[in-house]
């Protein structure tokens, strides 16, 4: 199993300060495994961290670099402490808190604050504003986005947040990006805010359902425990339901925390020290439990060998997306074999399955040295993200300090081979079985009874799998010396094949239908896994996404992402990749026709990005920024009218702004602003229109050469 580290200082190894993952509610990883968020004390893992403070970073798994979110709009670290991260499930938005009064303009309040970072438009805005959209009156935590960006939901002390709010307590609010509105999500069933204090959201992938834990009593009927229990709010229905209960005795019997809903909203999981919630819980322990909100059933995670209660306390669980893998970390010992280490380390449970794997291990498969906390797992239940004091996991992790590291799923890999026979039989739940040369043959098949399972290809020959139905089948050979007959194996509708097979067409023309194992990577590095010989990869994902990858004449991969079910904000991103399979550009169409093109260098640093608005969905024609050494150079703005807006920057500091006004809207033609380096304006010089005259309050500025002064009158 492959560990990596994820907070890697710019000169290799880990950073000189703590790097921290966050699991209560929100999500430290995209839905593809692609994109991380953490946050941490080191200053050295991207330059210019000047600011001695916590700082937000996003991590690409793919071109392997780190990007400072949390910046104010010179580019600058920001003047104070942020914290605990949540990005959206293709990775283009991250939420999280923070102190700092510079990421938005008239943040004056003192106050922690929630604020959302788009990565596209590289802009900050404030979630957690009163009324008037200004800053709120107290301190808001722990935020929790939706999949598309457009909610997040996050708990405040707030008073000012909604009309009302009067009951002294933190609550739990919701914040709609498009409406601009703020919802109060814990309150009774009359609409009042509850009597308590409520916790760490989580919101499901639609924003439909959201989970938090709470120490109210009047949230539902019959809540006389006295305890922090965990509910989940209905926002069609705007009913609430208390998860942390047995039906059979009522409520819990102590308290419950960190809940975690699964992107459909079916799944809870969350940890609890209750021991009334299934039969036999007798360690005295917090355990990891999950809640079935279709069979209204509760299960115990943290078990052993013989499916008992673990012999340690186990916390802040994560779930997938369609609730087979659920990971956490626990002090226990007897959840896998052999854990001698005496220390919290990370854990994935399969519910299907019911086994336990370890995830925190170091390269030759034992213990690991210290601690490891807070994971995170992918939608689709490849990848995990940790945090850890272990420095066993990678050779160059010599900082003894709290480092992010990202994992493969230990029980997500393929098994077998498992059989000989001609018909190899599954057993109707979802698997992962290989076949090769010496198990298949021409002729043999597959029979999956009814599961969606991945099928391994290794080895020369035809295999025709007519009438059969599974996931997913992967091409070992390099040489595309595998082929598939009958493509209607994989059923005779589009649904059936989503998600599951792509079709490669080599140069020498023969097609393999294929599955590459490492499916959460980019296309572009997963066709050159099959060598130069590839010509194009078309590949269907769930959800309605359509990729395509052409190879160029000049060995650039052409990477194309087609939203055909209309679940994101864009239509189509081509991605362009040189033959080192670095990014080397990116073109977004958006579903209101803006066009935004990224430019990138052979490092992979970003050189550029403009932005196109052909259908006047905003108030500008173009957006054009450039940058050097990850720093922001010039922005150019041409709006519709036809005015322009250039800004100058050196090392990233905005030196000089020059505004036109083309279509005569205003008195000038031309306003020019300089800045020093402290962006401190030191000159405005503004050239008027000859049909206007000189404001007297501005004859001291430059006129135009053509209006005379009073006394040549």
């Amino acid at each position: 199993m492959a560990i990596a580290l994820v907070s890697e200082s710019t000169t290799g190894g880990g950073g000189n300060g703590d790097s921290l993952t966050v699991n209560t509610g929100g999500r430290a990883i995209s839905a593809d495994g692609r994109y991380l968020v953490y946050y941490g004390d080191a200053s050295d893992l991207v330059t210019d961290d000047t600011n001695g403070a916590r700082d937000i970073f996003l991590y690409d798994a793919i071109s392997q670099t780190t990007t400072l979110i949390s910046r104010n709009a010179l580019g600058d670290s920001a003047n104070g402490a942020s914290e605990a991260p949540s990005i959206s499930a293709d990775g283009r938005y991250v939420v999280y808190y923070s102190l700092a009064s510079d990421l938005v303009a008239g943040d004056t309040n003192g106050f922690r604050d929630i604020f959302l970072y788009d990565t596209v438009s590289q802009t900050t805005v404030l979630i957690s504003n009163d009324a008037s959209g200004g800053p709120s009156d107290d301190g808001s935590f722990f935020p929790s986005i939706s999949a598309d960006g457009r909610y997040v939901v996050y708990h405040s002390f707030a008073t000012d947040l909604v009309a009302g709010d009067s009951n002294g307590a933190r609550d739990i609010f919701l914040y709609d990006t498009v409406s601009q509105t703020t919802e109060l999500i814990s309150k009774d069933a009359s609409g009042t805010p509850s009597d308590g204090d409520s916790y760490t959201p989580s919101i499901s992938a639609d924003g439909r359902y959201v989970v938090y834990s709470s120490n109210a009593t009047d949230l539902v009927a019959g809540d006389t425990n006295n305890r922090r229990d965990i509910f989940l709010y209905d926002t069609v229905s705007q009913t609430t339901t208390l998860i942390s209960s047995d039906a059979s005795v009522g409520p819990s019997d102590f308290d419950s925390y960190e809940p975690t809903i699964s992107r459909d909203g079916r799944y809870v999981v969350y940890s609890s020290n209750a021991t009334n919630l299934v039969a036999g819980d007798t360690n005295n322990r917090r355990d990891i439990f999950l809640y079935d909100t279709v069979s209204q059933t509760t299960a115990l995670i943290s078990i052993d060998a013989s499916a008992g209660p673990s012999n340690g306390h186990s916390y802040t669980p994560s779930i997938s997306a369609d609730g087979r893998y659920v990971v956490y970390y626990s002090l226990a010992s007897d959840l896998v074999a052999d854990d001698l280490n005496g220390y919290p380390d990370i854990f994935v449970y399969d519910t299907q399955t019911g086994t336990t794997a370890l995830v925190s291990v170091d390269s030759g498969g034992g213990g690991t040295d210290n601690s490891s906390y807070s994971p995170s797992i992918s939608d689709d239940g490849s990848t995990i993200v940790f945090d850890s004091y272990a420095s066993v996991f990678v050779a160059n992790d010599t900082n003894f300090l709290r480092d992010v590291y990202i994992a493969d799923n230990p029980l997500f890999a393929p098994v077998g081979p498992t059989t000989n026979t001609d018909t190899l039989a599954g057993d109707g739940n979802d698997n992962s079985v290989d076949f090769d040369s010496t198990t298949l043959n021409n002729g043999d098949s597959y029979d999956g009874q009814g599961g969606n399972d991945r099928v391994n290809l290794n080895g020369g020959g035809t295999f025709d799998f007519a009438g059969t139905t599974f996931t997913s089948v992967e091409d070992i050979q390099t040489d595309g010396t595998n082929s598939i007959l009958d493509f209607s194996g994989f059923g005779s509708t589009e649904a059936d094949r989503e998600g599951i097979a792509g079709l490669i067409s080599s140069a020498g023309g023969a097609n393999d239908v294929v599955k590459m194992g490492e499916w959460h990577q980019d296309l572009a590095i997963l066709a050159s896994m099959f060598g130069a010989g590839i010509e194009t990869v078309e590949w269907t994902r769930s959800g309605g996404f359509d990729y395509s990858a052409v190879r160029n004449g000049s060995g650039q991969t052409v990477v194309t992402s087609t939203d055909t079910g209309n679940s994101r904000t864009y239509d189509t991103i081509d991605q362009t990749f040189d033959t080192n399979g670095i990014l080397r550009e990116s073109v977004t169409t958006y579903d209101d026709g803006r066009v935004a093109t990224t430019t990138y260098n052979a490092g992979g640093g970003m050189t550029g990005i403009v932005i196109t608005d052909p259908l006047n969905a905003v108030n500008y024609q173009t957006l054009e920024n450039v940058y050097s050494g990850g720093l922001l150079q010039s922005s150019s703005l041409t709006f519709d009218n036809g005015n322009t807006s250039v800004k100058s920057y050196t090392s990233g500091v905005l030196t000089q702004t020059v505004e036109s006004d083309v279509a005569d809207d205003f008195t000038w033609d031309v306003k020019t602003t300089t800045y020093n380096t402290s962006g401190v304006k030191t000159g405005y010089v503004v050239d008027y229109d000859l049909r206007s005259p000189l404001p007297d309050e501005l004859r001291l500025y430059r006129r135009h050469p053509h209006q005379q002064d009073d006394h040549q009158q």
